[in-house]
């Protein structure tokens, strides 16, 4: 059967009321259907105190020269208006 696939990686223990370093939160790799294994790399979620950001499937987060732009980010209320805006299509 076919399914999707998430790979969760805790960056830092964590709260979303306490913490404020730049590397803590959830980070989620999000990947297609396959049989039996990853299917391709769909993209990169992470989640933080004050953001939600999205990596495309070929962005790096993280490089030798430290933490890449997001190709997407979003403050929480933003990210809440956008969700709202595609449930009323």
């Amino acid at each position: 059967m076919k399914t999707h696939t998430a790979k969760v990686q805790l960056l830092e223990q964590f709260s979303l009321g306490k913490n404020t370093g730049q590397n803590s939160g959830l980070e989620i790799e999000i990947f297609g259907k396959a049989e039996d294994k990853d299917g391709p790399k769909l993209g990169t979620i992470r989640i933080g105190q004050g953001t939600f950001e999205w990596w495309t499937k070929n962005a790096k987060t993280e490089t030798k020269k430290g933490k890449q732009a997001p190709t997407g980010s979003w403050s929480w209320s933003e990210f809440a208006a956008l969700m709202d805006q595609k449930a009323e299509k």
